[in-house]
């Protein structure tokens, strides 16, 4: 969560724990809703509730199974506030460890534009290869900006 310097320790405690108990309510009621990832739109949403609020760059991924069901939301790697590293094995052997099919990526940008970079896109290029090596399916690579998101697969670079 966001530090405010003129909060006092317990006023920043109780601000932390309410948007806690605000996501986690938010969650049961997406997944209640929403459980099948088959549509850009779902995913999307599904990403800027996790990743809004970060200051800095987060790769993360939800695995699925061959129906699009999650089995499981995974947070790779934590970077800066204007790059993250993406390495394709870690991403692999998460898809492994839970038999997923096919997976979706995401990452934000807290500059808040959701455009991809030429690294971004490099990126996705040597994960959607490794990927493919073993039998999974990268359905798409989402970014997430300051409320607009960014698909590859709905501008066909997937």
């Amino acid at each position: 969560m966001k530090r405010h310097s003129s909060l006092r320790e317990a006023e920043q405690a109780i601000i932390d724990a309410a948007c806690g108990l605000l996501e986690r309510r938010l969650r049961r009621q997406y997944h209640r809703h929403t459980e099948v990832f088959d549509k850009p739109d779902d995913a999307a949403k599904y990403f800027q509730l996790k990743l809004s609020s970060q200051e800095q760059e987060m790769f993360v991924g939800i695995l699925l199974d061959n129906k699009h069901r999650m089995l499981r939301y995974e947070a790779f790697f934590q970077g800066t506030v204007d790059s993250c590293a993406a390495h394709p094995r870690e991403i692999v052997k998460a898809a492994l460890s839970c038999n997923a099919t096919s997976l979706i990526l995401a990452h934000n940008h807290p500059s808040g534009v959701p455009q991809p970079s030429a690294g971004d896109r490099e990126a996705t290029d040597r994960i959607d290869s490794a990927l493919e090596l073993i039998g999974v399916r990268l359905l798409d690579h989402i970014i997430v900006g300051h409320g607009q998101w960014f698909s590859f697969s709905r501008h066909g670079l997937l």
